[in-house]
């Protein structure tokens, strides 16, 4: 760890030097990435109070997400077809953290008729494997490796939020080739990024995500379903990539979701960070997901209502199935008895607090009730979210 570069930004040449190297490969693409990536490196330096370890994760962290480029520009160049080509009625999940949108994906994902962003194929995009060849390649045991070891020096963070490298994961991992996504503002206080990536005209990036999927599901013609909170902030550039996406929207009280979030940071920062203030993770986590929410409102307004379901976090916590038929309904989606099945053995192998659970507060992070109901209040009057 000691002998990394003293700056991150000075070190852009490195960065890209050791993604060729790990890769063999060469072509980054266009690029449109590098401002992105300037201003995340410059945050590093000028804004983050990184740990080493912290500072050993933020260089292989930008490492990956430049190798994945490579990788990407490979398949593109072996799968032309796969620039541009449209992707049709994908249905994607949007909603804050902590609302249950892990666990709608995860069901939804046991239904054939859709196809997911495994993690591993999300870090290393290429045309699918066939499913029974996963545990010999060694893209997918890198992966699976690097989780088996977070799990083992992290069991809250396992036990928060689990996962593994063959379950359907989060888009922002293909994002982080354009280096565009609220990621970033997790794993460290960079109001420099923020306020760029605020700015940040995401169609670039968006277009570059399904190139990645139309590689990864080449000749597979099931329909994507996709999640990440990270759509919150992209919300007008998604549809103008994917017109007719379905979006299911999760809704929860926020002064319930908000500490919860920062209680699962808290569990990743606390080795990243050199000394983790607890309050400004708070202020930073309630400005970055109030921004994320109002850029979602002002973006639905501009699009057809039935492109959308509004999902409530305890209708989906007291009867998941119920839920689901009704999305369903709502996108002319059949839901087989096999799906069903699936579903629902899912849910009984995975009830909420499986994995373990956590205990947070709004004192830990210097949150305030009523500054919260007063700041999201027009989000929860517009869509009718009870308390607690």
């Amino acid at each position: 760890m000691s002998d990394l570069p003293r700056s991150f930004a000075a070190a852009e040449s490195e960065l890209h030097e050791a993604a060729v190297r790990a890769s063999g490969l060469e072509e980054f693409g266009d690029t449109e990435y590098l401002e992105g990536l300037r201003t995340l490196l410059a945050g590093y330096d000028e804004e983050a109070d990184p740990s080493p370890a912290g500072r050993h994760f933020f260089w292989l962290q930008t490492v990956e997400s430049l190798k994945a480029r490579l990788r990407s520009e490979r398949g593109w160049a072996e799968h032309p077809e796969c620039r541009g080509a449209p992707i049709e009625r994908p249905l994607f999940i949007v909603g804050l953290p902590r609302t249950g949108t892990t666990a709608l994906h995860r069901m939804l994902a046991e239904d054939p008729q859709f196809q997911g962003l495994e993690m591993w194929l999300g870090d290393v995009p290429k045309v699918r494997p066939p499913r029974e060849a996963w545990a010999d390649d060694p893209d997918f045991r890198e992966c699976d490796e690097r989780l088996r070891t977070r799990n083992r020096a992290s069991p809250e963070m396992n036990a928060i939020h689990p996962m593994a490298a063959e379950w359907v994961d989060e888009c922002w991992h293909l994002k982080s080739q354009s280096f565009a996504n609220c990621t970033y503002e997790c794993n460290a206080s960079l109001p420099g990024y923020s306020a760029w990536y605020a700015a940040h005209d995401q169609r670039p990036a968006y277009r570059r995500h399904r190139d990645n999927l139309n590689l990864i599901g080449h000749g597979q013609p099931q329909r994507w379903l996709l999640k990440d909170a990270d759509h919150l902030f992209g919300l007008d550039a998604l549809l103008d990539v994917y017109p007719d996406a379905r979006v299911v929207f999760t809704h929860r009280d926020p002064v319930r979701l908000l500490p919860s979030v920062c209680s699962l940071l808290r569990a990743s920062r606390t080795a990243l960070d050199a000394r983790l203030d607890l309050e400004r993770l708070g202020r930073d986590q309630f400005a970055m997901w109030e921004r994320g929410i109002y850029s979602t409102l002002d973006a639905r307004r501009g699009h057809d209502p039935a492109q959308f379901y509004d999902l409530q976090f305890h209708d989906f916590q007291r009867d998941p199935l119920e839920c689901i038929r009704k999305i369903y309904a709502q996108f002319g989606l059949d839901l087989s008895d096999e799906a069903e099945r699936r579903i629902q053995a899912w849910r009984d192998a995975n009830p909420p607090g499986a994995h373990g659970g956590h205990i947070y507060s709004l004192d830990d992070f210097g949150l305030d009730e009523g500054e919260i109901l007063e700041r999201f209040r027009a989000y929860t009057d517009t869509f009718d979210i009870p308390r607690g």
